[in-house]
């Protein structure tokens, strides 16, 4: 039983410092009030002793004096202490009683990774074998992606896509189902024009996400072939400056490393391998990791691996659910005041 009170707290404990302040102010009125209808009395026993005169008048007077204080008495002490009771238990179901229960779980980890993806015109070259067939470095990547983002519910996902430019596909969401129709309307050398400009893709990013409200800033992932990018921004500046400001930043190789996985008979384009040793360097800038892909087992792992990596843990204090008690003392409240008022109807009739 003692632990049973001992683990009650109170959500608003201060209703309960108020009550020795209720307890006096109704006392007070209590104490006015019998005082008034004593002096209301006097004047009709006087004159009730100048029209009838007895030889035992001064003792009856006495006696009757007596009777009176102590019937007053014993009705300011039943009421005061009724009004005690009654205030007691007010006061308590405002101050809110509670237990604690079950803990509950703890927020789950999470990420917010921003996709920065190549959509120049090289990533139509047909560099990867899937089932036997030639596939384009981005149908590879949005087939892959698709089944990627399905693991990541729970989190948040954005969408940069660049060439010549960058813009913003998909803001940071967890929408999957608008993360996947966006994904699905990216068409190389269409939506940003054709040749590939990282370093302003990063930069890009830099501004859209470093006033970020959040103390932990997304994780950046370029995708790209980086193939004979626009010299303008060096995209190693741009990934270090990136890190300076809480980013980090992994890179991602599509296509193949060299010219032997050239398909000269699938398109008219002249064949550029994937830039593996720029991309290796901008993830070393952002203080990232590299992966180099060269099928689609591979792609599947850089992503597990950043997925992994990046996890935030949001540190809480633990929760706990509340089981409210303030319902039983309003109860007894509602309970007693019936009683006394079923008692005072009840008495006259006796």
């Amino acid at each position: 039983m003692m632990n049973l009170f001992a683990s009650i707290e109170f959500a608003h404990p201060f209703w309960l410092w108020l009550l020795p302040a209720s307890l006096a102010i109704t006392f007070t009125v209590l104490w006015f009030r019998s005082a008034l209808i004593s002096n209301s009395i006097d004047p009709l026993q006087n004159l009730s002793s100048q029209a009838w005169r007895h030889t035992a008048i001064a003792w009856l007077q006495q006696f009757d004096a007596r009777q009176q204080d102590k019937l007053h008495s014993f009705v300011f002490v039943k009421r005061s202490l009724s009004y005690a009771i009654f205030l007691s238990l007010i006061h308590l179901a405002l101050a809110q009683p509670y237990q604690q229960g079950q803990r509950l779980p703890d927020p789950p980890q999470h990420r917010d990774i921003v996709f920065v993806i190549d959509t120049s015109v090289s990533m139509v070259l047909e560099d990867y074998i899937v089932n036997g067939q030639r596939t384009s470095r981005m149908a590879m990547l949005q087939g892959v992606m698709q089944h990627f983002i399905e693991r990541l519910k729970g989190n948040r996902i954005g969408l940069v896509v660049y060439a010549e430019q960058a813009y913003t596909l998909a803001p940071l969401t967890t929408d999957y189902a608008l993360l996947k129709a966006q994904f699905n309307r990216i068409v190389p050398a269409v939506l940003t024009g054709r040749t590939s400009n990282p370093g302003k893709a990063l930069l890009y990013t830099l501004n859209t996400y470093k006033n970020d409200a959040t103390e932990d800033k997304p994780t950046i992932v370029l995708i790209s072939d980086v193939n004979r990018p626009d010299r303008e921004i060096d995209p190693r500046v741009a990934a270090a400056s990136l890190q300076q400001h809480g980013f980090r930043v992994h890179s991602i190789a599509i296509g193949a490393g060299s010219y032997a996985a050239e398909n000269k008979q699938g398109t008219h384009l002249v064949y550029h391998p994937t830039n593996y040793p720029l991309l290796e360097q901008i993830a070393k800038s952002g203080q990232g990791k590299f992966f180099s892909v060269n099928n689609i087992q591979n792609i599947k792992h850089a992503l597990s691996t950043i997925q992994q990596t990046e996890l935030r843990k949001i540190e809480v204090e633990p929760q706990h659910i509340k089981i409210m008690l303030y319902h039983w003392p309003l109860l007894l409240a509602v309970l007693f005041m019936s009683l006394v008022q079923l008692v005072q109807l009840i008495r006259p009739t006796k």
